[in-house]
């Protein structure tokens, strides 16, 4: 929470605080992107309460001016693995430290990214008139393999985006670690 007040402490935009209202997160998300449309807000930034960061951290993601720009954040688990995944031909796959680029990217090996929602900056003037309703759902399936399993929201969303031709993007200069029993 500390590193979110920081945030507010130097922001030069107008700013709105919206918190989750229970606890199924794609039903959050979208009340909040839904809330933000309806104050017009340029932006929503996800910040969820698990990461740290640095103040300035929203004026690095604004400067990209891009549709949606994420950050390289770990999942809470060891091996260590980030929450960036590439979108290749047979399936998406996670990242790991060698392929992380230094600078911002949109792609790896020419294959286009998705990022997680843990901190993700969404420009709603570029999104909101070609991103169909709802954009965050939990997607579960049992295939004709018998594999079980499920798409998180954040994936969802960022497919959505993907196929309505526009770019992911993924800032790894911003500093980012994810609390857990360790910082990740």
């Amino acid at each position: 929470m500390m590193s979110l007040i920081s945030v507010l402490s130097v922001a030069t935009h107008d700013t709105i605080v919206l918190g989750q209202t229970g606890p199924v997160l794609d039903f959050n998300r979208n009340w909040i992107c839904q809330m933000a449309l309806q104050k017009d807000a340029t932006h929503v930034c996800f910040i969820d309460t698990d990461m740290k960061f640095r103040s300035l951290m929203l004026h690095q993601l604004l400067a990209h001016d891009k549709p949606v720009v994420g950050v390289a954040s770990r999942k809470k688990k060891y091996p260590k693995e980030y929450t960036i995944k590439v979108v290749e031909p047979a399936k998406p796959r996670r990242i790991n430290d060698d392929e992380l680029p230094s600078v911002p990217f949109n792609k790896i090996d020419g294959h286009p990214i998705l990022v997680g929602t843990g901190i993700m900056l969404i420009d709603l003037r570029k999104v909101n008139p070609v991103l169909g309703r709802p954009w965050f759902k939990f997607n579960s399936y049992w295939d004709n393999e018998d594999n079980i399993g499920y798409e998180g929201e954040d994936d969802y969303f960022c497919r959505k985006v993907l196929d309505a031709g526009l770019d992911i993007w993924c800032d790894p200069t911003v500093y980012v670690k994810h609390i857990g029993d360790a910082e990740y």
